[in-house]
């Protein structure tokens, strides 16, 4: 292990390696030390992955878009966004009860170098028994000529082996464009 220099103008150090020392880098500018995010490193080892669902949503029409988190210690930290041309409600469910999942959504890895592949599933149109608790519910929108948005990027963190469900429905009697965007990266808690 290198010594740790007493001097004020001493590099400081991380490991990045079993027996590995770097220097931090700074940037020359602000002199700020130069680092990147939890999700951002997630992003760079191929653990972060991403969905979007686009439709053409009928009047008073209902998208149920499904997340099913697996039985293990790695745990989904998601965000996501919702898009449309005119008014929409967005609701999210944890603990919805289904007769069947759905057809499947391509997840894909945000690191298009990395094999990796996501642990949670996301289908489309599940059979719903039962909805679950109302974990989020936004209104949004004004009208075709003044688009919308909706955006939680706040993590939220799913508990293990249980099913999500997005219930996105067109608030309008006309046609409405609605595309659903998901992302997460998956992370096992490191022990103490």
């Amino acid at each position: 292990m290198p010594a740790i220099h007493s001097h004020p103008f001493a590099p400081m150090r991380g490991k990045t390696g079993d027996t590995t020392f770097q220097s931090l880098r700074i940037d020359p500018t602000s002199r700020a030390v130069q680092i990147i995010s939890d999700a951002e490193h997630h992003i760079h080892e191929g653990h972060s992955f991403f969905f979007t669902d686009a439709n053409d949503l009928g009047n008073g029409a209902v998208r149920d878009v499904l997340l099913v988190t697996p039985d293990t210690a790695k745990f989904a930290h998601l965000t996501f966004g919702v898009s449309s041309e005119a008014e929409i409600n967005v609701v999210l469910y944890e603990a919805t009860t289904t007769s069947a999942d759905g057809a499947a959504i391509s997840e894909l890895n945000r690191d298009r170098n990395s094999a990796t592949v996501a642990t949670m599933v996301a289908t489309s149109a599940p059979t719903v028994t039962a909805v679950g608790t109302l974990l989020l519910n936004f209104l949004s929108g004004s009208g075709r000529a003044s688009p919308t948005e909706v955006s939680f990027n706040r993590e939220l963190i799913l508990k293990r082996n249980t099913k999500y469900m997005f219930r996105i429905t067109n608030a309008t009697s006309n046609a409405n464009g609605v595309v659903l965007e998901v992302g997460w990266y998956e992370h096992t808690d490191f022990a103490a």
